[in-house]
């Protein structure tokens, strides 16, 4: 799952790397689907934890392209999950919006954000990469689509 739903978890072992090896860079990938009410706090904590860098998977420029690729179970079997259902998660409530306002809110605390997105069919990329360097976002990487083979 997504490492932000157990920050506090993520925190404390951000700290006990920290303290094993000092110095070492330390990257946490999530969705950004960070609730509103804690957007900016949540940034934050990362950013007090030192966490050098929070990269974002920003699968769509628009509402409704993300809602469809991000917070609806895929078509296709997901490997490693007993149901299609499970690979998406709880999403209930979240949206397109409150991923880029966590980009925001990462880039406005002063800490770097990557933002990444496949490029499936249906996704416009250099549309995405466009919102994410307008949101704050210091670097965009493409990755390829590798769709299921019947």
């Amino acid at each position: 799952g997504d490492p932000l739903l157990r920050l506090d978890t993520l925190l404390e072992a951000a700290a006990a790397i920290r303290d094993e090896v000092p110095g070492v860079a330390i990257r946490v990938s999530t969705n950004g689907l960070v609730d509103p009410a804690t957007c900016s706090l949540t940034a934050s904590r990362l950013r007090d934890a030192h966490i050098d860098e929070v990269t974002v998977a920003l699968n769509a420029a628009d509402p409704a392209t993300y809602q469809a690729f991000m917070l609806t179970p895929p078509s296709y079997d997901a490997p490693y999950f007993a149901t299609a259902a499970e690979a998406v998660g709880d999403v209930a409530g979240a949206s397109f919006g409150d991923a880029c306002a966590f980009i925001a809110a990462l880039a406005e605390g002063g800490t770097s954000v990557t933002a990444t997105c496949v490029a499936r069919p249906g996704v416009d990329v250099p549309s995405v990469r466009a919102l994410a360097l307008a949101l704050g976002a210091r670097s965009f990487k493409e990755r390829s689509w590798h769709p299921e083979k019947s």
